[in-house]
């Protein structure tokens, strides 16, 4: 078993900015001593491991980089055990399972990460409804868990995961210009990870990081589209132009039956349907038609299952990696929906309407 401390004494002291002086007075040595630990010409007492330890705030694991595999494999799992939760709506379940991981392992970037992500998600997009208070509180954990990890992994491509999920808790927080600072330091477009690395491959694994990339484009184009939506007060026109664009963008690039993409396509057509429900519109039955069909698909789709199109041809359905912001199916938010709006009253005697609705009530 390799022991890391000098190396990893080093690393921590130059990412916290403190010189050899600083730390030997903290710990009450000499800087010599210090500099000998680092260049492992000798080594620190047992007793004092704690205490250098505790000084950058890592287990004294960490610090001796003991059981670096083994620890790999657990982070490995606790990723895994989240990624069910969240593509299952679970978002408090995925907090409470992440606080208590980072109880246990407090300077795992990865960890601390996914509670910040999950924390996002659940004050930003869950649906549940918090004070502002609590709303501020968790912004707030989110982004200083964000800086945390940022000082155990701030190499690429973590960090600027990392800094994308800051900047979102800062700008919930009112702290757009220190948001903006943040953004500045990130790669553009154009030479980011996604379009530089698969440069350097080539034959069938330069495809599929191709085909994987085009997935990440048509969502991020889908997203940036939607925040369009809510940067300007658009007329109900133009918001049911704007979902039916996006619509057949994702079916273009995509195919007609887009794995997870299905969830994107629903909550577009969503967006139609409750304008056309409150016009009382002719159209709502072709509407409800579409969204029946694209929860069928979202909710029946298999693992590993495959896009329909050729340039699609090396991706698998992110299957474990879509999240969900509720725990409620599509069905049940399709149902929901027609409950809530009174649409079997309102289009009581449209043949159309209640032809969908009967289809709709007899879902899985």
């Amino acid at each position: 078993m390799k022991i890391c401390l000098g190396e990893n004494l080093r690393a921590l002291r130059n990412k916290e900015n403190v010189t050899q002086e600083q730390l030997a007075e903290a710990l009450e040595v000499s800087p010599q001593a210090v500099s000998r630990w680092e260049n492992e010409v000798s080594f620190p007492d047992i007793s004092v491991l704690p205490v250098i330890a505790n000084f950058f705030n890592v287990t004294v694991d960490y610090l001796l980089g003991v059981d670096t595999a083994h620890k790999q494999k657990e982070t490995d799992r606790v990723i895994e055990t989240d990624k069910i939760l969240r593509s299952e709506g679970k978002t408090r379940e995925s907090v409470d399972f992440l606080r208590e991981k980072v109880r246990e392992f407090p300077s795992n970037p990865e960890i601390l990460h996914r509670l910040a992500c999950s924390l996002f998600s659940l004050y930003h997009q869950s649906g549940e409804k918090f004070s502002e208070e609590e709303t501020r509180a968790m912004a707030l954990e989110s982004a200083e868990l964000c800086k945390r990890a940022l000082k155990y992994n701030s190499d690429q491509p973590f960090a600027s995961r990392c800094k994308q999920t800051l900047i979102l808790n800062y700008v919930e927080l009112g702290e757009r210009e220190r948001a903006a600072e943040i953004a500045d330091t990130l790669s553009s477009l154009w030479c980011s990870r996604e379009m530089v690395y698969p440069v350097t491959l080539a034959g069938k694994e330069a495809l599929k990081e191709y085909q994987e990339n085009l997935t990440l484009l048509i969502d991020a184009v889908i997203i940036t589209m939607g925040r369009i939506k809510g940067c300007e007060n658009y007329s109900d026109e133009q918001l049911i132009r704007l979902a039916e664009v996006r619509e057949k963008l994702i079916l273009l690039l995509a195919g007609d039956n887009p794995c997870w993409l299905n969830e994107r396509l629903f909550n577009m057509a969503m967006i139609q349907a409750k304008i056309q429900a409150r016009e009382n519109s002719e159209k709502l039955a072709d509407t409800l038609q579409g969204l029946m069909k694209y929860a069928r698909n979202y909710e029946e789709r298999q693992t590993g299952g495959k896009y329909n199109v050729f340039w699609l041809s090396e991706c698998e359905d992110r299957l474990g990696s879509a999240t969900k912001h509720s725990s409620e199916s599509l069905y049940d938010t399709l149902r929901n929906f027609i409950d809530k709006n009174g649409i079997k009253e309102r289009f009581k005697g449209n043949k159309n309407v209640e032809a969908v609705i009967r289809e709709i009530e007899e879902l899985a």
